[in-house]
């Protein structure tokens, strides 16, 4: 089970590495999984007194944390949202929303926070190191941050040269030099050879059905589809109610879920969602790659960037949410964010609309789906490891 981070041992590790390097030596802060219940290294490297010294730039992998990054800083700028291209930094953003820790812009000194998986963790990495070699500067260095039981010390043993900087309770500091290179790695024996072929657009692609799914190390299953996706597609076939209206994928990953329907229903609009930048792009490459979002026509299909059913969402009901909703941050678990997405997800509903949701079976979303005033709540098809959820708006 992942270490749980609480504010005390937070703010004494992240004090320690503000002594080694200020603030105001940061060219570039990048978090992907930080923990909502704790404020982020922006407050506590400045013993809680916000953005003082801080002149870089905040460079967040979600939106929820893109949010509360823009107001730790009291940022009145609006949230700039970077696909590709270098951000030009005289325009006043200082919060971007990406998956790469500097949105590609050249940098000196970063901290960044490492992510799950080995492949996210060396691709981070790489792109850091890139970012860094590209500044010309003399000791520009990538300093890591993770929990010693989430890969920081296997990240150590693969980058040379590096070193532990500080080790403070669960958490420990990595730095890397610009001019570190990864050490060649034996194949582990035990794990199958991945069913992922990486293309000439920069994502790894799999097959599903007819589809071909895009996708990136660190998002959801990104490998092959995970089997409760599978079970909520194979429920959901021959259903003549999808065949018009309003679709929402919530919590879409790679868009295997909105993809599949998509094809399978013509008529359907289809928006997918999700919270995490990486996720977003495989989404709108999976559309792409599979004609669903013609150049020469209005699209059927979306991709939003979005933190549950946040302000974008605004004013919009759908006839059908679908979801495989998250329980996981990084390698913690978080089951508030499918609570709170339950819990207004009727208001998200057009009138004798449905929602349909997979997940484990020991988590029961059945009741929660009833306290959020849901009506024929039931569950539609289970296996021995999942279960497939039904309910609707009656009024």
């Amino acid at each position: 089970m992942a270490v749980r981070i609480d504010n005390h041992g937070a703010e004494r590790f992240f004090q320690g590495v503000a002594d080694q390097l200020p603030l105001s030596q940061l060219s570039h802060l990048f978090l992907l999984h930080w923990p909502q219940h704790l404020p982020t290294p922006l407050t506590l490297m400045n013993n809680g007194a916000g953005e003082s010294g801080f002149r870089g730039f905040g460079v967040a992998g979600r939106v929820s944390l893109a949010r509360v990054m823009a107001k730790e800083l009291q940022s009145t700028a609006s949230l700039e949202v970077v696909c590709a291209g270098t951000p030009d930094s005289r325009d006043g953003h200082r919060i971007l929303l990406h998956d790469h820790p500097t949105a590609h812009q050249p940098a000196t000194r970063i901290l960044a926070e490492l992510p799950q998986g080995r492949e996210a963790q060396d691709r981070l990495i790489h792109n850091a190191l890139t970012a860094l070699s590209h500044s010309g500067e003399e000791g520009a260095e990538l300093l890591l941050f993770g929990t010693k039981d989430g890969g920081i010390v296997s990240a150590a043993k693969r980058w040379k040269p590096s070193n532990t900087r500080l080790s403070r309770g669960h958490l420990r500091l990595l730095a890397i030099p610009a001019n570190a290179t990864v050490i060649a790695r034996k194949p582990r024996k035990t794990r199958p050879h991945a069913p992922v072929t990486q293309e000439q657009d920069g994502f790894f692609h799999y097959g599903y059905r007819d589809l071909s799914i895009a996708t990136l190390p660190g998002v959801f299953s990104w490998r092959s589809i995970d089997p409760a996706s599978h079970l909520l597609l194979e429920t959901l076939e021959g259903n003549s109610a999808l065949d018009t209206g309003t679709l929402l994928d919530w919590g879409c990953g790679a868009g295997v879920i909105g993809a599949t329907l998509a094809r399978r229903h013509p008529a359907l609009q289809v928006t997918l969602s999700d919270d995490l930048f990486s996720a977003v792009c495989c989404a709108r490459r999976t559309l792409e790659s599979n004609g669903l979002v013609p150049s020469d026509a209005a699209s059927r299909c979306t991709v939003i960037a979005e933190d549950g059913l946040g302000p974008l969402f605004s004013g919009q009901r759908f006839d059908t949410i679908v979801t495989n909703p998250p329980f996981h941050r990084g390698t913690r678990s978080d089951y508030e964010t499918a609570r709170r997405f339950l819990s207004h997800s009727r208001d998200y509903l057009s009138l004798h609309g449905h929602l349909h949701l997979v997940g484990n079976r020991f988590l029961d979303y059945g009741p929660l789906m009833r306290a959020a005033g849901l009506a024929r709540v039931k569950s539609l098809a289970e296996n021995e490891r999942y279960a497939v959820w039904t309910g609707k708006r009656h009024r």
